[in-house]
């Protein structure tokens, strides 16, 4: 689905960039057309790949604030489970 959107893309520059309106796409007197298209396809790549990149620095740098909440939620978790729960040595009285 990726492939189709992308090549659907890649016509639509191809037709806006030399005014035609044909559904043949690139036809061989666009050249520039063409490298633009084949440069699309360089650029989301790479740009998914930075995203990737940036998206990993800001979680690692963010870690530790993060799970030191979920170990404190956690253990307040257990305590409100605990308060439920039956006393070993019933109450003397």
């Amino acid at each position: 689905m990726l492939t189709h959107l992308l090549s659907a893309i890649s016509v639509a520059v191809a037709q806006a960039g030399n005014g035609s309106s044909s559904s043949s796409g690139m036809t061989s007197g666009s050249g520039n057309n063409i490298a633009f298209a084949a440069l699309i396809w360089w650029v989301i790549p790479a740009g998914a790949v930075i995203g990737a990149i940036v998206y990993v620095v800001w979680v690692s740098k963010f870690q530790d604030k993060y799970s030191n909440e979920t170990n404190r939620s956690v253990n307040n978790f257990n305590r409100f489970q605990a308060s439920f729960r039956d006393p070993k040595e019933p109450p003397q009285g």
